[in-house]
């Protein structure tokens, strides 16, 4: 360890302290020492009685760490001897320094707001990767224990978000159980487990995620399995999701699309922070294509109108539609509140509207059967 003093003592400026430093760079590496093993302390001084010394410190700080590539150590709490609230100084001294390259920051342990302010920079920083240390030191809740035997149930996995072991109890599952079964009496209850916890606060938004993630590899492993099995079912419709315009979180959106796709519904993904127009406008492409499947227009030398969204359409009863569709019309008129989940279902009458009504209703129990396990829905909402 070396310190940025000389027989003149300590210089003012950080070039002054960079200089030495070089110095002590040198004569370690001349004695056999390699400067990644040498830390260099640019000296902290009392910012009461030197106020542009803390920039100073923190400037030859950084070239240290970046143009000598050295380690680096500071006493922190010198910088606010003579000042009232000395913690509030001393945490948020660190915190910079912590940015400018520091390494060993020398504190007291035992006090809260310094370990805390370390523990929140390397969340900051990615070093804390997941969150996991961080919120294991101030999860008050019971902690989240990762199994520690050889093999691994499929509910222990997707709570420890381990997609390895995962991917391997799915697959352990297929061989003697039925795909169908893996999701509805061992996934889903797995993700309704998890999901309690997160809303107990025993769990926190990291380690959901890793959940979430690991549940999909689960799904991605009982996919492959049905189409290798040349299990092509009928898809049971067509669902466009998407994260509205303005919302870039999208963890619900892609768990609701893999509870989707294993139900067997075409799924088709826009993705997330989506504007409203290319909603509305992929819906109508969509029914459009379907009608071409059914009506086989060219045979009549047809033409399908353009989108109601595209500029220079024509807009009379489907642009009627279209704000229905959007809610710009009052949804009480054509549209009514489901569950408080925000299922729309179409007030239509006769034999087309029972229909329409059948397929709702069916569309309503999925919905329940789901509404457990989209845990991050409400989150992400």
């Amino acid at each position: 360890m070396g310190l940025t003093l000389d027989e003149n003592g300590i210089p003012k400026t950080a070039e002054g302290r960079f200089e030495i430093a070089k110095r002590i760079v040198a004569r370690a590496e001349a004695l056999g020492i390699d400067r990644r093993d040498v830390y260099i302390d640019c000296l902290t001084l009392t910012v009461s009685a030197e106020q542009d010394a803390c920039r100073e410190t923190l400037r030859a700080l950084h070239r240290v760490k970046t143009e000598l590539g050295c380690k680096t150590c500071l006493g922190v709490s010198n910088i606010s001897f003579g000042l009232p609230n000395r913690e509030l100084v001393n945490s948020t001294f660190l915190t910079m320094a912590l940015e400018e390259g520091l390494d060993l920051p020398i504190i007291n342990p035992n006090i809260a707001a310094m370990t805390g302010a370390v523990r929140a920079y390397r969340v900051l920083a990615g070093i804390d990767k997941n969150s996991s240390d961080f919120i294991s030191s101030y999860n008050d809740a019971a902690p989240v224990v990762k199994p520690q035997q050889a093999s691994f149930s499929l509910e222990d996995a997707v709570r420890g978000g381990l997609k390895n072991e995962g991917a391997q109890a799915t697959e352990q599952l297929l061989a003697d159980t039925d795909p169908m079964e893996i999701v509805n009496s061992r996934l889903i209850p797995a993700l309704d487990r998890v999901g309690e916890d997160f809303e107990k606060g025993k769990i926190f938004l990291p380690q959901l995620i890793q959940s979430a993630n690991t549940a999909q590899v689960c799904f991605d492993v009982i996919k492959k399995h049905l189409s290798a099995a040349g299990d092509n079912r009928v898809s049971k419709g067509k669902i466009i999701l998407a994260t509205v315009k303005g919302d870039i979180h999208d963890i619900g959106k892609n768990i609701v699309k893999v509870l989707l796709d294993n139900y067997g519904y075409t799924v088709v993904d826009l993705g997330r922070d989506v504007e409203p127009q290319l909603i509305v406008r992929t819906k109508y492409h969509h029914d459009r294509a379907l009608r071409a499947d059914d009506d086989h227009p060219q045979k009549h030398g047809g033409h399908h109108s353009p989108c109601p969204c595209d500029a220079g359409a024509a807009k009379p009863r489907r642009q009627q539609q279209v704000h229905r569709f959007c809610g710009r019309r009052g949804a009480d008129r054509g549209l009514r509140h489901e569950d408080r989940r925000r299922l729309l279902l179409p007030r239509r009458q006769g034999e087309r509207g029972r229909r329409q009504a059948r397929a709702g209703i069916n569309g309503i129990q999925i919905n329940i059967q789901l509404t457990q396990s989209l845990w991050v829905l409400r989150f992400a909402l």
